[in-house]
């Protein structure tokens, strides 16, 4: 599907889920290289950027929750740019990507795209609402570290492993679909002086800062849910500690009374006066509490 937008200086053509015959026309229209056309008909795993004389190519990823799956999932954006001609395609939906371009239909509502002087301009906007909405998309994790913090000294250890790994997985993805485009968006820096002119090196230079801003925020994140990780595992062995020495403790008077039952039933209990009776069970006392005196000593109870 194609929608085609202009202001009185640039093109913009959005389209979803590409076909054959969009490719057709959009070829005819823009006069695309075949490279373009070829790389537009499928996904591309890694972000980048091709230069194609009067044209640039550039491929990024941005990450969307699935709230299904508890999973940031990428989405790719390809971006074909001329002078004055943005194009841009994609293979699933993104909410902020069709939400400005809903809006830039009427220049009233967008005065972004009514300004842009070339598609530079454009593209500039149109990742800074990306990047924004990739901010967004970190809300939902720093509401779960938040949960997670606020639990994790309620004795609630073993249930929280599970969710301690659905966030940490959910970063990761979220990483993994930011991580790459940082050499994409400077390079595209280093073309913009080229391609654009020189008025628009700040603008790029501002893009790189609003990516960086988001990456930072996901790797302080990493590292909270590292140390919420390493807080648990600690709660979970101290509490197993626990559990050990008791069974500790249970085993020593389990074998202290085995061996008393084993005197007993080898001697018989009707051959054994009262003051011997009296001696053992004193000298077993005395021997358990020594153990017990013993392992509390050595911390193991």
């Amino acid at each position: 599907m194609i929608s085609t937008l202009k202001s009185s200086n640039v093109t913009w053509i959005d389209i979803f889920q590409p076909t054959r015959k969009d490719m057709e026309e959009l070829k005819s229209r823009c006069a695309l290289h075949p490279a373009i056309v070829s790389e537009l008909m499928r996904p591309s795993l890694r972000p980048k950027v091709d230069d194609y004389g009067t044209m640039l190519y550039t491929v990024l990823h941005f990450p969307v929750f699935d709230s299904k799956r508890r999973l940031s999932i990428p989405i790719e954006v390809d971006f074909v740019i001329g002078h004055n001609l943005l194009v841009t395609v994609r293979y699933q939906k993104l909410p902020p990507l069709e939400e400005f371009h809903r809006k830039s239909s009427n220049e009233r509502m967008n005065h972004e795209f009514a300004i842009s002087k070339n598609s530079g301009y454009l593209l500039y906007y149109v990742l800074r609402e990306l990047f924004e909405y990739s901010l967004r998309e970190l809300d939902h994790i720093r509401r779960n570290l938040d949960k997670i913090e606020e639990t994790i000294f309620g004795n609630n250890e073993k249930a929280l492993v599970r969710e301690i790994l659905e966030v940490r997985r959910d970063i990761l993805g979220f990483r993994k679909a930011m991580k790459p485009q940082r050499t994409t968006l400077e390079s595209l820096l280093m073309r913009s002086r080229s391609f654009f002119g020189e008025d628009m090196k700040s603008f790029f230079s501002i893009m790189l800062g609003d990516y960086l801003r988001v990456w930072n925020t996901v790797e302080n994140y990493r590292e909270m849910i590292q140390a919420l990780h390493e807080t648990n595992e600690s709660l979970l062995t101290t509490k197993t500690n626990e559990v050990v020495k008791i069974l500790t403790l249970f085993s020593v008077f389990a074998v202290a009374v085995s061996v008393v039952g084993e005197f007993f039933s080898s001697y018989g209990f009707g051959h054994i006066n009262f003051s011997t009776f009296l001696m053992l069970s004193t000298v077993f006392v005395a021997s358990l509490s020594g153990v017990i005196f013993y392992l509390r000593k050595k911390g193991l109870i």
